[in-house]
């Protein structure tokens, strides 16, 4: 972890070194074991930025933009968001504890490009936990992009 971040031997041993209680008995009772039907009629899982938000964000990319740092270099400290303190801290209990997932929608990432759009997540993601490779080229943030139209009606 020598540049602040987790190699993906060291992503993988975290991922897979975590404390198990043996073969679960029965069906699990906890907000990680959800199912999409369910999902579906409970919402909460979606969270949509508001503008001031927004406006917030844009200051800090135009901020973290200036000093130069690509994602890998960027602190969190670097990237101050304390507009979104309290969501943040719900987001990290959200992905810790509940149901392990969460959709951001309302980031602006047509407007931003590429590059500001990975700087934003990369950010986003220093501020939830810390970094880790995510393949064995060490490649340290993901692109993913939906191809083929729409795959559910409401999506933002």
């Amino acid at each position: 972890m020598a540049n602040g971040f987790r190699s993906y031997a060291e992503q993988s041993g975290h991922y897979f070194d975590r404390p198990h209680e043996g073969i679960p008995a029965g069906p699990l009772a906890v907000p990680a074991a959800w199912r999409g039907a369910a999902a579906r009629h409970d919402e909460r899982w979606r969270v949509r930025l508001s503008s001031d938000q927004v406006r917030d964000l844009d200051g800090a990319l135009a901020r973290a933009q200036a000093m130069g740092h690509g994602p890998g270099r960027l602190r969190a400290e670097d990237f101050p968001m304390p507009f979104l303190e309290s969501e943040l801290d719900a987001w990290k209990s959200e992905l810790s504890v509940g149901r392990g997932f969460l959709v951001l929608s309302g980031v602006p990432v047509d407007r931003w490009g590429e590059e500001g759009a990975a700087l934003f997540f990369w950010a986003l993601g220093l501020h939830l936990g810390q970094p880790g490779a995510q393949n064995p080229a060490g490649d340290l943030l993901g692109h993913v992009e939906l191809v083929g139209g729409r795959h559910g009606a409401g999506d933002p």
